[in-house]
């Protein structure tokens, strides 16, 4: 949580561990308030090709996300 809260932590982590991965994730979230998050705070280069998805997913409708999350999870079990 103290690494979460600064503006630029010394990395207490590594890259690739499940705290930069939820770190990247909720840099992606901050679309929710109408603007892109800061391309230099993510953890990881590939993050930001999820920009472009994480714009679709505020646009979308809820029963569309719904059923597109479903229909991908029943894919991947297959």
């Amino acid at each position: 949580m103290e690494a979460h809260s600064r503006r630029d932590p010394p990395v207490p982590y590594s890259q690739g561990s499940l705290t930069a991965l939820l770190k990247d994730a909720d840099g992606l979230d901050r679309i929710r308030l109408g603007r892109p998050p800061d391309l230099a705070f993510f953890r990881h280069p590939f993050t930001a090709g999820y920009l472009d998805v994480a714009w679709d997913l505020l646009a979308g409708n809820e029963d569309d996300l719904e059923r597109e999350f479903f229909n991908s999870s029943r894919a991947s079990l297959s």
